[in-house]
């Protein structure tokens, strides 16, 4: 059996060593299932108030129990409470070419990109850059936001599918277990001064819900795994 190259944090330890300040971007990367909302939304709990979620999918039990935990759902901007801290934005699509979407997401990515001090997370990424064709106002989001003290969160299945600003915007990088070729490519090629040859094998590696944590700002890596509660 291979041996990782990175050392091992349990989960109290890497919330002891976790610090994500007010303008630093997070990206993760997880197949369907692979708990990257369930981490995010687990850091956003302890280091976030004002959140604003981009959610693409019609059914998600995840996001189901945000709403029951206190995040207000709503369909348009125009619902949006300024002084109310968690919203879920989730348009009802009214045709194939999804243009209700685009707006809307258009009009929050708007919105934040003026009022800073904000996260904002996009649950399907590509979805969003790629399907509602907003790849521009993502980037512009994850270029500027970081001087309005906004962060931005982006979530994804594949490292390869994604903006390469996903990586060189963000201080927190979670990736899980890939051996695509293409997918270890990409990672190995935006590691922030960590040996490209270790992330490369211990990502190849990864056992279920366990994340390779990259800290680019600080040039570290650990491996880390949710607790089974969590998961």
């Amino acid at each position: 059996m291979a041996e990782f190259r990175t050392e091992f944090l349990e989960w109290d330890a890497f919330l002891r060593e976790f610090r994500w300040k007010q303008g630093q971007h997070m990206t993760l990367v997880a197949p369907t299932e692979g708990g990257k909302s369930t981490l995010a939304f687990r850091l956003i709990d302890i280091y976030r108030t004002y959140v604003l979620i981009l959610a693409s999918k019609n059914r998600d039990p995840l996001l189901d129990r945000l709403r029951k935990q206190g995040y207000r759902e709503i369909r348009s901007m125009r619902s949006w409470i300024h002084d109310y801290p968690r919203h879920m934005l989730r348009p009802t699509p009214r045709s194939i070419s999804d243009q209700v979407r685009a707006y809307e997401f258009w009009s929050a990515m708007d919105m934040v990109y003026r009022a800073g001090h904000m996260c904002i997370v996009a649950d399907e990424l590509v979805y969003l850059t790629d399907s509602l064709k907003l790849r521009r106002e993502w980037v512009t989001l994850l270029r500027e936001l970081r001087t309005a003290k906004g962060t931005a969160i982006s979530m994804s299945q594949r490292p390869a599918w994604i903006p390469r600003e996903c990586y060189s915007q963000a201080t927190h990088i979670f990736f899980a277990k890939t051996t695509d070729k293409n997918d270890l490519d990409r990672i190995s090629d935006i590691t922030g001064g960590i040996d490209r040859a270790t992330v490369r094998h211990d990502v190849a590696i990864l056992r279920p819900f366990e994340w390779l944590w990259i800290n680019r700002f600080a040039g570290t890596a650990y491996r880390i795994r949710m607790p089974k509660e969590l998961v």
